[in-house]
């Protein structure tokens, strides 16, 4: 976003304005030329910014299923956090939005403001060069100028430089005028124009960066602070020199935008003169220590600063096709009978009993699958994560026949404490449309294996895997395990609620007391949040195209801490392409 961009270089610039500061600190100290400072960080200032907006930013392109590619390895954190971080991450899409619809009406104003800049400029270089003709040209002391009527001391042209001085030059004696004279030979041999030519188009280019102008306003002085160091080297009148200084800064004369001139604005020209009449600091090497401290810590902070995104974006070669579908992000498996029954019941309880009101859950956050195409895939292990080598072994020894080619198993539950040790598993076959081969069964079958938890539905088939019986059913399963469901729990606070309300209506005409009040209330606040920590734990399994229905008969839905799922292509884990989730339970 060109905001962005446009933000990122005023902080940069910022930035490197600070270090520039500490910099020419240390240049001043040791007599050292301060205009290659300010020059070095105007360079930075502009070089850096442009080369982040042009860089390419490529796309990439998706991966067919006949390649080799990566893992896609998802974390969503469940329950509470899933509606907290999407609350945040929809604000922040909205901002993004609004920010990225302004971006053409930002690039008009900039252009406008430019071509503004550039016509002042041409218009100050066509007012100097008609003046010009009506100064006549002289050669005073061996050097040739042009005396106008009140321009001057100074250089102008950048590409032919030529010394102006004003008619009341003439007048002064023979050693200010030779000094005179020799601070702007100065500024001709060192090439200072063309210096201040190139400022003036950074400033054209980007005139909205405040950094910029104040990059230049310091290169400035700092041109004529070395120029006047080079003229007192060669001369040492130094008191002549602060006295014509302030001879041409008593009068005033026609301004010349980025023009060397010996007269200058009475801020600029106290730093000039104090420039000239201050010794060398007592400890030049701990100020000199000191000041490059500031200026690493300057630049770290530019190197740690958020970088925008490219403002150039290349499309990836897509991949050569393949006769199998290419991998997309998981489906969405539409929720079972069950959640809508449930709805119906919670829906049913009068609103008066619900305090406090029900809270609406933001929708969760689409999950992009995105497949790197400039290095080759590597496994990424976050802080919860299990290696390839842990998945394979727990399921080789509660669902050794899916790494085999079982054509009934495809999706893979694996449900783990908070350590990462084995509590119970989950095997069924799942459409989904993530263009794997061998997806193949029916939709609602599964198979339980038990841990330190869990249990298994009406059996239909039975047979025998390594590391325990493993039993396949087909269709529904009957809940079981040691902690209630929250469809469970949310009937029996139902059942509460109606008896708390029914026998506070038989003592309508009593008192009521205040723990029959605070009862409803807790009451009240238990069966929304179980109903919220449904629509939660149902909305997980919607994106990710988990089966929580099935999963909450074997272990409780409040339980979980996250769920990782990894998808692993023909050859990575098993001889058929395999969908992983990994539950892991709190502490």
């Amino acid at each position: 976003m060109l905001l962005a961009w446009m933000a990122y270089s005023v902080l940069f610039g910022v930035i490197t304005y600070a270090a520039a500061l500490a910099a020419d600190r240390v240049a001043a100290t040791w007599g050292r030329s301060q205009r290659f400072v300010w020059l070095t960080a105007l360079i930075i200032a502009v070089a850096v910014p442009v080369v982040l907006a042009t860089r390419p930013r490529i796309e990439p392109a998706s991966v067919g299923v006949g390649q080799p590619g990566p893992e896609i390895d998802v974390t969503l954190v469940s329950t509470h956090a899933v509606s907290t971080a999407t609350t945040t991450e929809t604000v922040r899409a909205r901002v993004e939005r609004a920010i990225g619809a302004a971006d053409p009406f930002v690039l008009r104003v900039w252009l406008l403001a430019s071509l503004v800049w550039l016509a002042v400029l041409v218009r100050a270089a066509i007012g100097v060069r008609r003046r010009r003709v009506h100064w006549r040209a002289v050669e005073i002391d061996g050097t040739a100028v042009l005396v106008s009527p009140g321009v001057g001391p100074a250089v102008i042209g950048a590409l032919a430089p030529r010394v102006v001085i004003p008619q009341w030059a003439l007048t002064l004696d023979a050693p200010a005028r030779a000094l005179m004279l020799r601070h702007e030979r100065e500024h001709i041999r060192a090439r200072d124009p063309l210096l201040l030519l190139g400022a003036a188009l950074a400033t054209m280019l980007a005139p909205w960066n405040a950094a910029l102008w104040l990059l230049v306003r310091r290169l400035r002085l700092a041109i004529e602070i070395d120029c006047d160091q080079r003229v007192l080297r060669a001369s040492a009148q130094r008191r002549e020199y602060g006295e014509l200084l302030l001879t041409v800064g008593a009068r005033k004369g026609a301004p010349l935008p980025f023009a060397t001139s010996l007269a200058e604005r009475r801020p600029f020209l106290e730093r000039r003169i104090k420039a000239m009449t201050t010794s060398n600091p007592r400890y030049p090497r701990l100020i000199s220590a000191a000041c490059m401290i500031l200026v690493a810590a300057a630049t770290t902070a530019a190197m740690r600063a958020p970088h925008p995104s490219s403002l150039i974006t290349q499309q990836q070669p897509a991949a050569p096709k393949s006769a199998a579908p290419v991998i997309e992000s998981p489906s969405v498996t539409p929720p079972t009978a069950v959640t809508p029954a449930l709805e119906k019941t919670v829906a049913s309880l009068p609103t008066s009993t619900l305090v406090p009101p029900v809270l609406e859950t933001p929708a969760a956050k689409p999950i992009e699958v995105v497949a790197p195409a400039l290095e080759p895939p590597r496994l990424r292990r976050g802080p919860d994560s299990l290696s390839v080598e842990e998945i394979r072994k727990m399921i080789s020894e509660h669902h050794a026949s899916a790494l085999n080619g079982d054509p009934d198993i495809n999706t893979i539950t694996l449900v783990v404490d908070a350590r990462g040790n084995y509590v119970t598993s989950l095997a069924e076959s799942r459409p989904f449309a993530m263009g794997f081969v061998g997806a193949r069964g029916s939709a609602g079958g599964f198979a339980v294996a038990g841990g330190g938890r869990g249990g298994s539905g009406d059996a239909v088939a039975a047979r025998a895997g390594s590391g325990g019986g493993v039993v396949y059913a087909r269709g529904g399963a009957s809940a079981a395990g040691d902690s209630a469901t929250l469809e469970e729990k949310t009937r029996r606070l139902k059942a509460l609620m109606e008896e708390l309300n029914a026998r506070m209506a038989e003592r309508a005409n009593d008192t009521i007391t205040a723990a029959d009040r605070d009862k409803k209330v807790v009451i009240g606040e238990q069966l929304a949040r179980a109903k919220l920590e449904l629509e939660n734990s149902q909305r997980l399994g919607e994106v990710l195209g988990m089966n929580m229905n099935a999963l909450s008969q074997i272990i409780d839905p409040e339980t979980m801490e996250s769920t990782r799922v990894r998808t692993f292509q023909p050859g990575q884990l098993g001889t058929t392409a395999l969908r992983v989730f990994i539950v892991r339970l709190k502490p």
